[in-house]
């Protein structure tokens, strides 16, 4: 099957966020993060469902070499992300977001 990738517009802003803070830390660590971030949502893509599902529908994939996760939703075809956030955050984050969609 087929999977389609579709993501909430606060996704973007998760994801600068720990891009700057890894720009801040070591030259280049950014584009490292980005492209774990990348093979991960490639990863998720090809076989949704192979991924823990912390609450229903809620799934979680943990990104490798990185703290951080994508919360997702597979809806049919469609795998919508709510989040890509440290692990250290509290789950009411991407708890609000799925409440709200």
């Amino acid at each position: 099957m087929i999977y389609f990738i579709s993501h909430l517009p606060e996704v973007e802003a998760d994801i600068k966020n720990a891009m700057a803070w890894y720009a801040a830390q070591r030259t280049g660590l950014e584009a490292d993060f980005l492209l774990a971030l990348e093979v991960e949502i490639i990863r998720i893509q090809k076989s949704p469902l192979l991924y823990t599902k912390l609450r229903k529908p809620v799934r979680r994939a943990l990104i490798a070499r990185f703290p951080y996760a994508i919360f997702f939703i597979v809806e049919g075809t469609t795998i919508l992300i709510l989040a890509v956030i440290h692990q250290k955050r509290k789950p009411s984050v991407w708890k609000k977001r799925k409440k709200t969609r």
